[in-house]
């Protein structure tokens, strides 16, 4: 239970935090390189690198069997940054930050005082996808993970589940054999 409690409170935190810094400042029109990085971001929604080439950058940065693969593997999601984007797009005007620039804030502040309280239903849903997400991630564990110490519970009940169709499908098989020897 601790291993996935603690995934789920840290990795939903980092997600929104991440998740809302990068969709605040791709939302933001002065950004320089605003269609590049947007493309960029899209991009790798319709392309990925596959699973061979994630299992050796994971391996090569010494994350296998640890506490940090299960952390950083479900941590941001482009969707859930396109989302939260497109939320301060239409509900966060553009004038609100303008006249807080004006005023003296900087961007940080913009950030931490005017747009995330503006975006608390946003954030509220973000967090409750990416929680569902850390929750219910049993996959990352199967394939990074040999430490039984580090098993969330949702890899826990996998391999109970598991284990039990393979008993019985055993059974089955048993009992088909059993079935058609000859009894004299």
């Amino acid at each position: 239970y601790g291993v996935t409690i603690l995934l789920v409170i840290f990795g939903t935190i980092l997600g929104l935090l991440t998740t809302s810094i990068t969709s605040y400042v791709l939302y933001r029109k002065d950004f320089k390189y605003r269609s590049f990085v947007s493309f960029f971001f899209f991009f790798t929604t319709l392309f990925s690198g596959g699973q061979v080439p994630g299992y050796v950058l994971t391996c090569a940065l010494g994350l296998r069997d640890t506490f940090w693969i299960l952390l950083l593997s479900g941590f941001f999601s482009v969707m859930n940054m396109i989302i939260m984007r497109t939320y301060f797009t239409g509900n966060v005007p553009l004038s609100l930050v303008e006249s807080a620039k004006i005023d003296g804030a900087n961007d940080l502040r913009i950030y931490w005082s005017i747009v995330l309280p503006a975006a608390t239903p946003i954030l509220a849903t973000v967090g409750l996808l990416t929680a569902l997400g850390y929750w219910n991630n049993w996959s990352t564990a199967r394939v990074y993970i040999s430490n039984p110490d580090l098993y969330p519970l949702q890899y826990y009940l996998y391999k109970v589940f598991d284990t039990a169709q393979l008993q019985r499908q055993l059974a089955e098989i048993g009992q088909a054999d059993l079935a058609t020897l000859p009894t004299e």
